[in-house]
């Protein structure tokens, strides 16, 4: 069956568009607090996502396209959380769900895309799954779910040992002697989301118990203490 050529470039330019729209329409429903306003940017960032997802499949940038979009969701969804603002909960779980499942496509797809890249085979398609096992791990601990430090026990060795293997592998390889495809796939699918989760999950290791408290929404950050005093 042909495809008209066009598709890939819709395709292409929805993949920036729905999640530029929808994380716009998000922080104008957090600020007016309108649920309906919030759902619908959930719904139209969602959208975008797929989009990318199913063009991602073939192409390796538009997946890294919406991963540093998720990036961005995750600091929007803390301000929100800051805020008070309804919606943050959602926010966070579309920020980390979405790559996940990149991650795992980039994983299944990985040794169609450079058959002859044995480092990025291996060593990348591991890095791969140790990007969706701490996304996973980070999002559990975020949102208190069962299991959460556990997975975050299990994570937190192996992206030590794995963040190893990629220094040393990088220069055992040659990096920089590499195709222009593979590298960049390695920089910007690989590298990059590594670096964000170096950041996510080194705080987590370093706040304080009630900086999970604020982001589960069980902390109230003294208001109800005042409100008792004010009543005295």
């Amino acid at each position: 069956m042909h495809v008209p050529k066009a598709i890939p470039k819709v395709l292409q330019k929805a993949a920036w568009i729905l999640p530029s729209v929808g994380l716009a329409i998000m922080v104008i429903g957090a600020g007016a607090g309108s649920d309906v306003v919030l759902l619908t940017g959930s719904f139209t960032l969602l959208a975008g996502a797929l989009v990318a997802f199913i063009h991602g499949l073939a192409s390796a940038p538009k997946a890294a396209a919406v991963i540093k979009w998720c990036m961005l969701l995750y600091l929007a969804a803390m301000l929100i959380k800051f805020w008070r603002f309804p919606g943050a909960s959602l926010a966070l779980i579309l920020a980390f769900t979405v790559p996940i499942l990149l991650f795992l496509v980039s994983t299944i797809t990985l040794p169609f895309r450079y058959k002859r890249q044995w480092f990025l085979l291996f060593v990348g398609g591991a890095a791969n799954l140790v990007l969706l096992m701490g996304y996973w791990a980070i999002l559990c601990k975020m949102m208190h779910w069962p299991t959460a430090d556990l997975l975050f026990t299990w994570f937190a060795p192996t992206y030590v040992v794995m963040t190893i293997v990629l220094l040393v592998g990088i220069q055992l390889t040659d990096f920089v002697q590499w195709d222009p495809a593979p590298r960049r796939f390695l920089t910007q699918n690989i590298l990059l989301p590594w670096a964000f989760l170096f950041l996510v999950g080194g705080s987590i290791l370093l706040m304080p118990k009630q900086y999970f408290g604020f982001v589960g929404g069980e902390l109230d950050w003294g208001m109800e203490q005042e409100a008792r005093t004010e009543d005295l």
